[in-house]
C-alpha cells in the first residue's frame, strides 16, 4: 500500500500540480519576473514550461522512491531489518543534488526574459 501511495505522489507532482497551476490565478503562482512570464500572451507557454520541469522532477522523484523502496524491501528480507547505510546515504545525497540542480535550472530559466 505504501509503495502505491509513493508512486501516486510522483504522479501528482508530475501531472496534477501543473494542471492545477495552469488553472490558478497569477496571484497564486510565484515566479521570477512574474509579470513577464504570466502576461496573457506568454501564459500558455509558461505553463507548458512549468509542466515540463515538473514532469522531469516527477521522474526523478519516482526513481528516488523506487530505489528507496528497494532498499527497504532488501532490509526487510534480510535478517537485521536495517537499511544499508552506504547505499542509503548515496541515494539521499543524489536526490538532494538532483533537487538543487532542478531548482537552479528552473530559476535560471525564469530569470531570463527572452
Amino acid at each position: 500500500m505504501m509503495y502505491a501511495m509513493l508512486i501516486v505522489l510522483a504522479g501528482v507532482v508530475g501531472f496534477l500540480v501543473p494542471w492545477a497551476a495552469s488553472r490558478s490565478s497569477n496571484a497564486r503562482i510565484n515566479l521570477p519576473n512574474k509579470g513577464y512570464w504570466l502576461a496573457p500572451e506568454r501564459r500558455t507557454e509558461t505553463m507548458a514550461i512549468l509542466g515540463r520541469y515538473l514532469a522531469w522532477y516527477a521522474c526523478g522523484l519516482l526513481l528516488f522512491e523506487v530505489l528507496l523502496m528497494e532498499l527497504v524491501i532488501q532490509a526487510n528480507l534480510g535478517g537485521e531489518a536495517r537499511l544499508a547505510n552506504g547505499p542509503f546515504v548515496v541515494l539521499m545525497v543524489s536526490f538532494f543534488v538532483f533537487t538543487l540542480s532542478w531548482v537552479g535550472r528552473m530559476i535560471r530559466r525564469f530569470l531570463k526574459t527572452n
